[in-house]
């Protein structure tokens, strides 16, 4: 499961004495976490069927389909993820992509549906009980664009909204 695999790389690397920012995995590893990862949120989310496909392409990135059941990321950019932040920064974007797979609401602007996608992201973090702050440095790091973006808010708006999301999921497990 997602969140065994999660806390086994990151008790690894600690046992290795590694920089949490130099994890060393192959493509198989990185391919079957994420994958478990976007199994955890579609099955919280009720997203069925999930489907996932990963390619080798120029787009780094990843992308969940609108109401749908797709999702599509390059298996080389999910590795440097993972090489550079972590598992916990990679459950992070399954759990976003998944977050978008399930908004099925209308009229909502690119900015609101990330920030949908990121909520549902912090929640499943905190519901899990996985640490935030891969999540941030990710954000802070890789998915800044600050205002000038059109499709994505500025990292520092997003980490509010998986912020309030992680604090619902910790409710949640908590029973609160």
């Amino acid at each position: 499961m997602c969140v065994e695999r999660v806390a086994w790389a990151s008790r690894l690397a600690d046992h290795r004495g590694m920089n949490t920012s130099r994890y060393a995995v192959g493509w198989t590893e990185t391919s079957a976490l994420f994958r478990e990862c976007l199994a955890v949120a579609a099955d919280d989310l009720h997203v069925s069927p999930l489907r996932y496909y990963e390619h080798l392409g120029r787009e780094e990135n990843a992308g969940g389909e609108l109401c749908g059941t797709l999702v599509i990321a390059n298996l080389r950019w999910l590795r440097e993820t993972l090489r550079r932040f972590g598992p916990g920064a990679l459950a992070f974007i399954a759990f976003h992509e998944v977050g978008h797979v399930a908004d099925c609401s209308n009229g909502r602007d690119a900015w609101e549906r990330e920030m949908l996608a990121d909520w549902q992201a912090g929640r499943l973090l905190g519901l899990l009980g996985q640490d935030i702050a891969p999540a941030f440095t990710w954000l802070l790091t890789e998915a800044d664009c600050g205002s000038r973006c059109t499709t994505h808010p500025p990292a520092t708006t997003r980490m509010g909204v998986v912020k309030e999301g992680y604090y619902r999921g910790v409710v949640q497990r908590l029973g609160w």
